[in-house]
């Protein structure tokens, strides 16, 4: 429902269920690791913001937040591991580990393909400047929230 609605805006959260007026506003980018720090930009959410609003909303409850985790590092935390050819829509996809170098990404599978694989993404992408589903190109993890309470 966000696709091409929302753009990217580092450090961008939102815990609305449903849509966040806030989005599109006018907002100075205050988060010291951008390089638009200082700019003003529409309000839209970052990678990790994008996916905790997702399941907040899939959920119904901004009381899943805990749960999923809040920024990539916490949803990495968040999860466990799972084989590349074994994802499931739902499934979370990073480009690194959290003690790697550097800024990580994170998206939610949406499909499949036959051999298990991670065929679509969806994620608040800064380089495509919003929400998009895309390729799993860059995504190197597999991880699956103990949200679902899976053994």
């Amino acid at each position: 429902a966000l696709e091409g609605k929302v753009e990217y805006f580092w450090g961008g959260k939102s815990y609305y269920v449903g849509w966040d007026d806030r989005w599109g506003e006018m907002r100075t980018v205050t988060d010291i690791g951008s390089s638009t720090y200082g700019t003003a930009r529409p309000m839209g959410m970052d990678c990790s913001g994008f996916v905790s609003w997702a399941f907040i909303n899939a959920a119904g409850d901004k009381s899943t937040l805990p749960y999923v985790g809040n920024g990539t590092a916490n949803q990495y935390l968040n999860s466990k591991a799972i084989a590349w050819n074994k994802v499931q829509p739902g499934d979370l996809l990073f480009y690194k580990t959290p003690s790697a170098q550097g800024t990580n990404h994170v998206g939610i599978v949406l499909s499949v393909n036959s051999d298990g694989t991670p065929k679509e993404v969806i994620h608040c992408s800064s380089s495509k400047n919003g929400v998009v589903v895309t390729d799993a190109v860059g995504f190197n993890l597999a991880r699956r929230p103990y949200l679902y309470n899976e053994q």
